[in-house]
């Protein structure tokens, strides 16, 4: 369960502190927001009160669409 699902961030989502996607190229394997592990290429890098987050570009782009970010 992530930080952020926590009822706290529903009730006060000023709380709720997200920065922008920042494209980084990794060479460790990371794991995304949508659970693929991903490494040796760019992906999209942000945070999330104090949880790093990684996701590819066409994956935050279906987040988005669905209404998820």
């Amino acid at each position: 369960m992530s930080v952020y699902g926590h009822p706290v961030y529903s009730r006060y989502p000023h709380l709720l502190t997200k920065t922008a996607w920042e494209k980084v190229f990794i060479v460790k394997p990371r794991k995304t927001v949508s659970g693929k592990t991903v490494f040796c290429r760019y992906v999209y890098k942000r945070t999330v009160i104090d949880q790093i987050e990684y996701e590819t570009k066409d994956n935050i782009a279906m987040r988005k669409l669905a209404g998820e970010d």
